[in-house]
């Protein structure tokens, strides 16, 4: 038995491997996974640049121009008029619509209080001179046709079933049991569903490892199936009335081998004889066949609202609408790229079925591609067996056989578009002939692992432990991640110094950063480092926090909170004079975190430009007299609150301006004299930044009486310098009212 154990356990090995195999459960499957993903990035598909299928970018050139994202519908209604005036053959929103517009006159008019100007614009309402925004998109779909999202949920949705516009047809059973179903699904206001051409879902199917390889052509919510936003984008730029989906029970099932699921889609205009097959897997996926980013695809949503867009890249084209600005897009991996707005895999969708690209899955390829395992494994174990053969030349043969399965699997890749999968077989033969070498091998190094045993009893357990370690945990370096930064500050700390003895100092500041550091981590952050008294902390490392900007607004209301109970309890301890105020910076980006320092101390840390820009932003509090300023890249993720804009600042150190925030409170905690905070400095700013200085003076001289003693009263002096040190001279050239600041 013992010599015949180099044998047994690889033929043991090769049965549970084949059998492994056979099985294929969601491990080898991911692994199949990343080998197609391997070919995709060795040759991914071409780019043909003529292809009418274009993106139309809500990019960060268009949100300068427009304002921050959600546009006012009565904008989209114009970038859809604009498309329809260049030629679009369809338009696709990859935006949800799922609530009326919240700038309406109407919506706006609901928040202001009674008096003469809510009469004036009820009545202009009335009479029709302010049109509803969502009316105003409405009517602009009748123009081109237009394809909304919906998303299917994993929860149950109320009783709501969305028209998806659009006729199904099916040869064979419905395909409602093969397609991907979910509990609900949300979508656009009754309004925005009559008026477009169709209604498709833009649920992402990611695999395990959070990469997009499928897209779902059909989803079931409830009870209804709709087609996806690209086959509904697709259906309508060549004007089909029908989706017809071929489904096994028809008739030529018998002569598939028996194959069950979705079998084929066609889409076809009956008047002018356009049909556009397209191949899908059982469940009515489309494998992705990525050709990774592409800026031809795109077109700038300003560019078509200014009108300035190339017409050849939109006459004629299936125009999609979302989101690449760097704060919004959802970034997706893809089999070629770590990172791609989701609106580019729905137009990438629509090339393969307007060019016939698909990548296929034959259904003879898990057959043989687990016979080919096998017969892999047992010519290896058989060169083991034959023993003048021995282990070099299994490994030859083994090379072989591996380059053989690589090169057919390549061939199929790009002659055929066949996904077939060398690597596990080869997986396979591997873990046989290592079985068999490591069993041979073990035989003949008995003597010399006894000696390696007894050599054991020397070294210490310190030592043994110490090199067990993984090195990497306490090695130099960090990782990537993006973080909101905070920076807490106390104001006067100086002045404070110089009226209390350090013994009493030290008591003080601990109290007020215990406070402060408390309120940071019941929110989830991570307390950086004190620097004398001021803390610094961060949200999303080393663990992963949701909505972390929100979080830190969270903290930094927690902190004010906690703030007047330490000033009230030092009044009540005899020590009113040592009211303390704060200082706090927030900021959201991209930073480096890990453990940095030197070879002989680390620290867990982070680092980058929007760290600096974080205290920058701090420190900037003193001169706006503020107690919180945050920068925009915040607000964008903490919708439940409301900010108050202060300025746009050049901070020292920094080319870029950056709007600055003050973080006046949760929105449904504010009461109507936020609301007039707010567009009392809008008022403001617009004539600044315009260099209209009278207009200017006027919204100033309105402002005073509102922010007039309150948290925001600091922001009186500071607006009136900026406006004393321009007003006598006429605005200057490229004049855009942002402050340059001196200090940090």
């Amino acid at each position: 038995m013992r010599r015949r154990l180099p044998l047994i356990l690889p033929l043991i090995v090769l049965i549970l491997g084949v059998g492994l195999r056979a099985w294929d459960p969601q491990p080898v499957r991911e692994f199949r996974d990343s080998t197609f993903d391997i070919l995709q990035k060795l040759q991914p598909r071409a780019y043909d640049d003529s292809l009418p299928v274009r993106i139309v970018a809500i990019d960060d050139a268009s949100l300068a121009r427009y304002g921050q994202w959600p546009w006012p519908r009565s904008l989209l209604a114009r970038l859809v008029e604009r498309l329809a005036d260049y030629g679009a053959a369809a338009v696709a929103f990859d935006v949800l619509f799922a609530e009326p517009d919240r700038s309406s006159p109407w919506r706006i008019v609901e928040q202001l209080p009674a008096g003469p100007a809510r009469q004036m614009l009820e009545a202009e309402i009335a009479n029709g001179d302010l049109p509803d925004n969502d009316q105003l998109f409405a009517a602009a779909m009748q123009r081109v046709p237009v394809v909304l999202a919906i998303v299917p949920t994993d929860t149950q949705a109320d009783d709501t079933i969305y028209d998806s516009k659009s006729g199904f047809s099916f040869k064979g059973e419905s395909p409602a049991r093969y397609v991907r179903n979910y509990l609900g699904a949300v979508g656009p206001i009754p309004e925005l569903v009559a008026a477009a051409g169709g209604l498709g879902s833009i649920r992402v199917v990611r695999g395990s490892d959070g990469v997009v390889r499928h897209i779902a052509l059909f989803a079931k919510a409830g009870a209804e199936i709709y087609p996806s936003l690209a086959l509904q984008a697709v259906r309508l730029a060549i004007g089909a009335r029908n989706i017809l989906v071929k489904t096994s029970g028809s008739d030529n099932v018998a002569g598939s081998g028996g194959f069950t699921g979705v079998q084929a889609i066609r889409v076809q205009n009956n008047k002018t004889g356009v049909k556009i097959d397209i191949e899908t897997d059982p469940a009515g996926e489309l494998w992705l066949y990525d050709t990774g980013p592409r800026a031809h695809r795109y077109v700038s949503a300003e560019a078509v609202l200014e009108g300035t867009a190339d017409p050849a890249l939109l006459a004629g084209n299936i125009v999609y609408i979302g989101a690449t600005a760097q704060a919004l897009f959802d970034n997706l991996a893809t089999p070629t790229a770590g990172a791609m707005p989701g609106v580019e895999l729905h137009a990438q969708a629509s090339e393969q079925m307007l060019t016939h690209s698909y990548l296929s899955r034959p259904k003879w390829a898990d057959t043989w591609e687990t016979i080919g395992a096998a017969v892999v494994g047992l010519l290896i174990l058989l060169c083991f067996a034959i023993r003048r053969i021995g282990a070099f030349w299994a490994a030859v043969l083994g090379f072989v056989l591996v380059a053989a399965g690589l090169g057919g699997a390549w061939y199929a890749f790009t002659a055929l578009h066949f996904l077939l999968d060398p690597v596990t077989g080869s997986a396979v033969g591997l873990l046989v002939y290592a079985t068999a070498g490591i069993t041979a091998y073990l035989e003949s190094e008995k003597q010399r692992h006894e000696v390696r045993t007894a050599f054991g009893q020397y070294v210490s357990p310190e030592v043994v432990a110490r090199i067990a370690e993984n090195p990497r945990k306490v090695s130099l370096g960090g990782e990537a991640r993006e973080l909101t930064l905070l920076f807490c500050d106390v104001r006067g700390f100086t002045t404070l110094s110089e009226k209390l003895d350090p013994q009493a100092l030290t008591r003080l500041i601990n109290r007020f950063l215990t406070e402060m550091s408390d309120a940071l981590l019941r929110s989830g952050g991570t307390i950086d480092k004190y620097m004398g008294d001021c803390v610094m902390g961060f949200w999303n490392a080393p663990l992963d926090v949701p909505h972390h900007p929100a979080r830190a607004c969270e903290a930094v209301l927690d902190m004010r909170r906690r703030l007047v109970a330490l000033n009230e309890a030092l009044a009540k301890e005899g020590d009113g004079a040592l009211k303390l105020g704060v200082g706090i910076g927030v900021n959201s980006g991209n930073c480096s975190v890990g453990n940095m320092g030197s070879a002989q101390r680390l620290a867990y840390t982070a680092v980058g430009d929007n760290v600096n820009l974080a205290s920058r932003l701090e420190g900037l509090t003193r001169l706006y007299g503020v107690d919180c300023l945050v920068s925009e890249a915040v607000t964008l993720d903490a919708p439940d609150f409301t900010f108050l804009e202060v300025d746009r600042i050049r901070v020292k150190g920094r080319v870029q301006p950056v709007t600055v925030f003050a973080l006046l409170g949760h929105s449904g905690e504010l009461g109507q004299d936020s609301l007039a905070a707010v567009l009392g400095v809008k008022a403001f700013l617009a004539p600044f930044r315009a260099g209209d200085w009278a207009a200017a003076e006027i919204a100033l001289a309105n402002l005073a009486p509102i922010l007039g003693g309150t948290a925001l009263a600091g922001l009186l002096p500071r607006y009136r310098d900026r406006l004393d040190e321009v007003k006598d001279r006429p605005a200057p050239e490229g004049w855009d009212g942002v402050y340059t600041a001196r200090e940090k």
